[in-house]
C-alpha cells in the first residue's frame, strides 16, 4: 500500500505518492536488469519480480488541488495509461472522511462477509462529495495503515482550498501505551 503525501507548490497542493515511496521498486528493477546483463538465460521468477516492480514504479496516483483554477485533478494509472479526472471547486459541496468496516457498505456485502471468519478491518475513505450527491473517492486506506494521516491530510486540504470539511467521527487520539505502561502485577512481574 503506497501512502499519499502532501506537497505545496505555489497555489497548488499535490496529494500524491512520494518519489521515495517508489525507491524499492526502482532498486528491484535495477537489480533484475543488472542480473539480465550478467546472464541472459535468467530464470523466470526474477523476470516476473522485475516486471511487477516495473509496474509498481510506473504506477501513478496524484491529486492536484489548484486554487488558481479552482479545480481538483486526479491522475491515476500506469505509465502512459493514465486516467484524468477534473472536478471544479464549484461542484464540490464538501470534503469528507467516512469510517466503515470492510464488507459492511451494503446488506449483500454483509451477508457474504458474515460467512467469512476473522475480524473485519476498519477502513477510512477520503472523498469529495459533489453537489449532485456523487462522490469522488480520493483515498481509501485501512485505518491502521493511515494512523491518522488521512484525516490530517483531509483537514489540511480543506483549509488550503477553503472547501468545507466533515468527518463522521473524530480520529482516535488517546494516549499511546507501550509495555512499560502495563501494570507490574500478575504475569508482568
Amino acid at each position: 500500500m503506497l501512502k499519499l503525501r502532501i506537497r505545496i507548490k505555489g497555489s497548488k497542493l499535490h496529494y500524491s505518492i512520494p518519489l521515495w515511496g517508489k525507491l524499492p521498486y526502482a532498486l528491484i528493477v535495477a537489480v533484475v536488469v543488472y542480473g539480465l546483463f550478467l546472464d541472459w538465460e535468467a530464470p523466470l521468477l526474477p523476470i516476473i519480480f522485475g516486471t511487477l516492480s516495473l509496474i509498481g514504479l510506473l504506477y501513478r496516483e496524484s491529486w492536484v488541488f489548484d486554487n488558481e483554477r479552482r479545480t481538483i485533478t486526479g491522475l491515476f494509472g500506469i505509465g502512459p495509461l493514465v486516467k484524468r479526472q477534473v472536478v471544479s471547486y464549484d461542484e464540490v459541496s464538501m470534503l469528507q472522511i467516512t469510517h466503515f468496516l470492510r464488507g459492511t457498505m451494503n446488506d449483500e456485502a454483509q451477508e457474504k462477509d458474515s460467512k467469512r471468519k476473522g475480524r473485519k478491518k476498519p477502513i477510512i475513505c477520503f472523498s469529495a462529495k459533489l453537489r449532485s450527491d456523487e462522490e469522488v473517492k480520493i483515498e481509501i486506506i485501512e485505518e491502521s495503515k493511515s494512523a491518522g494521516r488521512t484525516e490530517q491530510a483531509a483537514r489540511a486540504i480543506g483549509a488550503f482550498t477553503n472547501l468545507d470539511y466533515q468527518a463522521d467521527r473524530e480520529p482516535e487520539s488517546g494516549p499511546r501505551m507501550n509495555v512499560t505502561d502495563l501494570p507490574k502485577s500478575g504475569i508482568f512481574r
